[in-house]
């Protein structure tokens, strides 16, 4: 008890450099660390299982069929998630079911467009295996987009022992039987529906689980057409996500498309490792942004992150190497994608402030850079991947990423 309260009264001493509440970051950090680095290992030891348990070209149609789902996923409404948090933090529980429900049956609609580009694809020669794996996404679709829905409810809440919890039940159960899976067979139609089932099932347990502990609470009638909005302005950004592993994957090879994967996916792996959304959504939307003093606090506290994210990414940088040489020796080539790459982790702080216009409701603001930023993403993919390939991809990255930066933080100042 005394050991308690000489770290509680540490950290409100802390408060004095850091300008944050630290007793909240440290008890909601905690657990929200320790869910993301098991993430992080849970997703190292399937990289490793696919590394030497399949070919670079069965990883590499793999990562394609994964891409083109993701862009027809965006018919279950996953700007859900961002809204049923700031929904939550206010104290309105009771819609929960209500938008779990509307997530699913927004999916079908997916699940129709699926088919038909199954269909088409049957009526032009393509491979049949691939109208096999489309026609099974079509069939899991609709429930597969639950599996994160959950851990959203538990974040506004707060609760992050919960959130930690029931993520780790999800990734740590889809990756069992995943990896399970690729011990057997290395068809890629048994391992896509491994991890397809898995999410679904696991995804719906998750939420009776959930639904058990809904406090009563009025509905907040603004919580599905704010999710509908968020998924409408974040539609271009979902597609610019995954168009690039499909025009890797037509203009260069699945192995190529492989290569890559085993560079972006750790780096974005990496920079999630810091849990910037996850803390300051719930917060800022109960306390709010707006004012010239609560603006200059929060910027101040994004500039103080800075001091630890530039000296981990030349760190991490200089020993990736090393790391892939001992664990992914036939994907050495990925180390220097991945390590200029890591400059993306350098500019994490200024998520800090997207969150801010997200807890505001800023939606304007939200639709300039969710809209602007995937276009001119998307444009440099159809222009450099075809000329550079994988470094025109990268190069395009970083150019939005710091464009992103800059108009964000102009919109984070203009907000009233």
């Amino acid at each position: 008890m005394i050991f308690r309260q000489n770290i509680i009264r540490f950290l409100r001493w802390t408060e004095k450099f850091t300008r944050t509440d630290m007793v909240y970051i440290a008890k909601g950090g905690g657990w929200t660390t320790v869910w993301r680095v098991a993430n992080f290992s849970i997703s190292f030891a399937i990289m490793t299982a696919f590394a030497n348990l399949v070919s670079l070209e069965i990883y590499g149609r793999y990562q394609y069929v994964l891409s083109l789902v993701g862009l027809v996923a965006v018919f279950s409404l996953p700007g859900m998630e961002t809204a049923l948090i700031r929904s939550v933090a206010k104290g309105f529980e009771s819609t929960f079911p209500k938008a779990f429900l509307t997530r699913i049956k927004w999916g079908f609609l997916g699940s129709l467009v699926i088919v038909g580009v199954a269909f088409w694809t049957h009526l032009q020669g393509g491979d049949d295996a691939l109208v096999s794996i489309l026609l099974l996404a079509a069939v899991f679709l609709p429930f597969r987009s639950t599996a994160g829905f959950t851990t959203a409810f538990w974040r506004g809440r707060k609760n992050f022992f919960a959130e930690a919890l029931f993520q780790v039940t999800l990734t740590g159960g889809v990756a069992t039987i995943v990896i399970t899976t690729l011990f057997f067979t290395d068809s890629l139609f048994y391992i896509v529906l491994s991890f397809f089932a898995a999410q679904s099932v696991l995804g719906i347990f998750l939420y009776r689980i959930a639904y058990l502990h809904i406090r009563p609470t009025s509905e907040d009638e603004s919580l599905i057409p704010y999710g509908k909005s968020l998924t409408l302005m974040g539609t271009v950004g979902i597609i610019s996500d995954h168009l690039d592993k499909i025009i890797l994957f037509a203009f260069l090879s699945p192995i190529q498309l492989a290569t890559y994967a085993f560079a972006i996916d750790p780096a974005r792996k990496v920079r999630g490792l810091i849990p910037i959304s996850d803390l300051l959504l719930p917060k800022l939307s109960e306390n709010g942004v707006v004012g010239d003093k609560r603006k200059q606090r929060v910027f101040m506290k994004m500039l103080s992150m800075f001091i630890v994210t530039i000296p981990l990414a030349i760190m991490l940088a200089l020993v990736t190497p090393y790391i892939y040489g001992f664990v992914f020796p036939q994907y050495i080539e990925s180390v220097p994608y991945f390590q200029v790459l890591t400059i993306l982790l350098a500019l994490v702080p200024f998520t800090v402030l997207g969150v801010s216009l997200e807890a505001e409701m800023q939606i304007q603001s939200q639709y300039i850079t969710k809209i602007s930023i995937p276009v001119l993403k998307i444009g440099l993919f159809i222009i450099l991947i075809p000329i550079y390939g994988i470094w025109g991809l990268i190069a395009t990255l970083l150019v939005t990423e710091v464009v992103k930066d800059i108009l964000t933080t102009y919109l984070f100042w203009k907000m009233k």
